[in-house]
């Protein structure tokens, strides 16, 4: 079963190993990720970031 939000957003930072697993890597967004984010938001609540 696959979560589409969490595969949406992992999908940016998977690597794969030399074995040749997927390994999937958290990262946390930018300070230039976040600030572009909140200038373009439309929702009310900004510390929101992404949900829909």
């Amino acid at each position: 079963m696959r979560e589409p939000l969490r595969s949406a957003i992992a999908a940016r930072s998977r690597r794969r190993t030399r074995s040749g697993e997927v390994q999937v890597v958290d990262r946390l967004p930018s300070e230039a990720d976040l600030r572009a984010e909140f200038s373009t938001s439309r929702r009310g609540h900004p510390r929101r970031g992404n949900d829909a």
